[in-house]
């Protein structure tokens, strides 16, 4: 469930479902994050072989 709120007041309601997936990245001694919305062996390859 995702709430908007502007100045104390609920704007937006929503319970849309999405899901992903997100991996910690450790690079150049700064930690970062890579995620996408693909959740296929093929793609947790290709995030983690950009970095």
């Amino acid at each position: 469930m995702i709430l908007y709120a502007r100045d104390r007041s609920l704007s937006n309601l929503s319970d849309k479902i999405s899901s992903g997936l997100g991996v910690p990245v450790l690079y150049n001694r700064s930690w970062g994050f890579a995620a996408s919305p693909q959740k296929t062996p093929a793609e947790i390859r290709r995030l983690i072989s950009n970095w």
